[in-house]
């Protein structure tokens, strides 16, 4: 499946809102919830197990969890809301920004930056021509 994404060298001053191609609501990235329930698990039990030797056992293991992350998903969703369905419309190219809302400028979505995994920010802006609704 080809991505309709590509980096871009940069955007200024981006404004307007998304307008989704056929009525569809384009999600990008994303992920289950999973890794981020068990790493606030283990920052509970950190907190539980303060000033005791498993303190330092949990929080090696909660740096682990954190660094071994495989970054958010990659896939491009579509929800489409008169259907109720949902449709795999592609692939993002690299680790999906989160965390980073895209925004339309020039006939063109464009994603700023974005975290693509916990803790760790992109520099990159990326860029997608996309039809408008007419």
């Amino acid at each position: 499946m080809q991505s309709l994404f590509h980096p871009s060298s940069g955007a200024s001053s981006p404004s307007g809102g998304l307008l989704a191609p056929k009525r569809a609501i384009p999600v990008i990235g994303g992920a289950d919830g999973g890794k981020f329930l068990e790493i606030e698990s283990l920052g509970r039990q950190i907190g539980e197990a303060k000033g005791t030797p498993k303190e330092k056992v949990l929080e090696a293991l909660k740096g682990k969890v954190l660094n071994d992350h495989p970054g958010f998903s990659r896939d491009v969703l579509e929800c489409h809301p008169e259907t109720d369905l949902w449709t795999k419309a592609g692939e993002f190219p690299a680790g999906s920004p989160f965390a980073a809302t895209p925004v339309e400028w020039e006939g063109a979505i464009v994603i700023p930056s974005g975290e693509i995994r916990p803790g760790v920010r992109s520099p990159k802006v990326w860029q997608a021509a996309l039809p408008r609704c007419e």
